[in-house]
Order: structure tokens, then sequence, then C-alpha cells
């Protein structure tokens, strides 16, 4: 299903996937995630829907929302209109994609973009017919799959009574989802403080240098001094990687990923480090170019993005 969603007049882009990816590839998040970047998070019922003109195996529907009740937040925009692209299977008018109905109840989660500092629906859920298919399912912090409305409003709630002030546009996680298939498929949930000794403990296994990159980027979640002791070793790791096509005159060379990775890190962090040696600015492990420093794939993040 692909979608664009109108709050308050204003269209925005809803990036599912990244554009420029040359791979298959899809990104979901937790509902605790959401909770936690948003300023608002608000149950709005549907007031009107209606179908537009088919596109081959996409069918638009425009709908126009009221907020009726406010779980987070006091900021928040009444209207909600959503302008779904539902997919109907094999070009007949058979709608894989549930499409809404008077009376319906979705789940808004309402945040601030920072390069405009605009109120925006970022995200939304069917509360009635709650999507079984990713990346518009519903899943809590452990990728389970939550498919009622009971089972979604149970844990954002929960959440967001548990919610500490001033904690909203933190940083996550950005984990593999368990069985993605031929789909590189992320998944992005909170960083509980909880979570941290499991990345503590993926820090220690050897043999892996690319496991060790996503680990140390996600370290980068959790600032104070506890984590640059932990990642400033790894300035000095022997593993190498043999990249293709770099530089001008487009060389295979062996580049210190993880090294590059651990610098990368201490520089999110605020730490004045100097670059490994070689250094390869363009390239980068993945998380670093794909992840929440850059507002292209997380327009609602409140911290500074990397370091070029």
């Amino acid at each position: 299903m692909r979608l664009r969603v109108i709050f308050a007049g204003l269209l925005i882009g809803l990036v599912l996937a990244p554009q420029d990816a040359s791979a298959r590839w899809t990104r979901s998040e937790s509902v605790e995630w959401w909770s936690s970047i948003s300023d608002s998070v608000v149950i709005a019922k549907v007031t009107r829907a209606r179908f537009g003109k088919p596109d081959g195996t996409w069918q638009p529907e425009h709908v126009v929302c009221q907020a009726i009740e406010i779980l987070k937040g006091k900021a928040t925009l009444p209207a909600v209109e959503i302008d779904v692209d539902l997919w109907m299977s094999n070009g007949r008018d058979v709608h894989v994609d549930k499409p809404f109905g008077l009376g319906d109840r979705v789940l808004v989660f309402i945040a601030r973009r920072t390069q405009t500092g605009k109120l925006e629906a970022a995200h939304w859920v069917n509360l009635a017919h709650p999507y079984s298919a990713s990346p518009r399912a519903a899943y809590d912090n452990n990728c389970n799959y939550l498919g009622t409305e009971r089972a979604i409003l149970k844990i954002v709630k929960s959440y967001i009574a548990a919610e500490r002030p001033g904690e909203t546009g933190r940083r996550g996680i950005i984990v593999m989802f368990p069985d993605g298939g031929d789909v590189y498929h992320d998944f992005v949930r909170t960083a509980d403080a909880s979570y941290k000794q499991q990345l503590i403990k993926e820090l220690q296994i050897e043999g892996v240098p690319d496991f060790r990159e996503e680990v140390i980027y996600n370290l980068a979640s959790y600032p104070g001094p506890e984590t640059v002791k932990l990642i400033r070793p790894f300035l000095n790791d022997p593993s190498t990687t043999e990249v293709s096509a770099v530089g001008p005159e487009r060389k295979t060379v062996k580049v210190y990923l993880v090294r590059q990775a651990a610098y990368l890190a201490l520089k999110i962090l605020g730490e004045d480090v100097q670059p490994p040696q070689p250094y390869f600015e363009e390239v980068k492990p993945m998380l670093f170019e794909v992840g929440f420093d850059d507002l292209n794939y997380f327009p609602y993040m409140k911290l500074p993005a990397a370091p070029k």
C-alpha cells in the first residue's frame, strides 16, 4: 500500500522505503517508537471517505477524520485527512488493503518536522482493520504483530504512561526484521535502558564486522561516558572489508569499516576524535547512511544530523 497524508491541508510524503535504494528494502517501526517521537498521539474517527479513479493496481481513497481522544500531548489539530492508495489484487476490483469506512477509528501520531517546525500527521494505524502486512502493520518493540485495536492501544497507552518528560524525539534502535525473506527489511524500536545491555553483549561477538558496525551505530543512542568508553577501542579494530569502485580512480581498497563506524559514532556523541587512517569518507557503514541522523529518512528527529 502506498500512502500520502494530508494534515490540516498540508501534503506530506511518507517514505516507507528509501527512494534511492537499489535493492528491495522496507522498514517498519514499533508503535512504542512512534509514540516516543510524537508530540501528540490521538484517536480519530473517519467522518468521510470516497474513492478516486483507479490507477492500474492502485485504488485511491480520500479519508477525513476527526480527533476524538488525545492519548499524549496537548498540541493537536482536529481535522485529519488521509489519502491512501489501496492495492487491488491482479488489477481487479478486489482490495488487498481494506478500505476505510465511516466511523472507523484511526490512531494518529503527530510530530513536529525538524526542518520546518510544523506539526504533521507523521504516521497512522488503522484500528478498525489493522493491516497484516508490513510495513503498515502494527508491531510492539519486540516485533510482535498487533492485530487488534485492543492490543495496539494497550501497548501505546502503557508506553505513554511510563514515558518520562523530555524524551520525545530521541533516537531509537535499528535491527533486522525477523524472517524478512528476500527483502532487506529493518525494524525501528525504542532505545530502552535494558536493550543497551544486549548491545554490549553483541559488541563482543567477533568475526562479523558488519554486525559490529550496526551495534556501534545503535550504541550511539545511549550518550554518556560509558558508551564512549565502550566504542573508543574499536578505533583500532583490525578487521577489513574489500570495497570496490572507491575514489576517482574507482579502485578496490581495503577499508576498516568497524574503525570508521567507531569514529562516526563518537562524532555523533560529540567527542573530539580524529578519523582513523586510512579513512574513506565516501564509504560509510549502512546505518550511518540511512539512520536517525539523516532527516531524509527520519524527518522528526530532534537531534543534529551526523557530521559529514
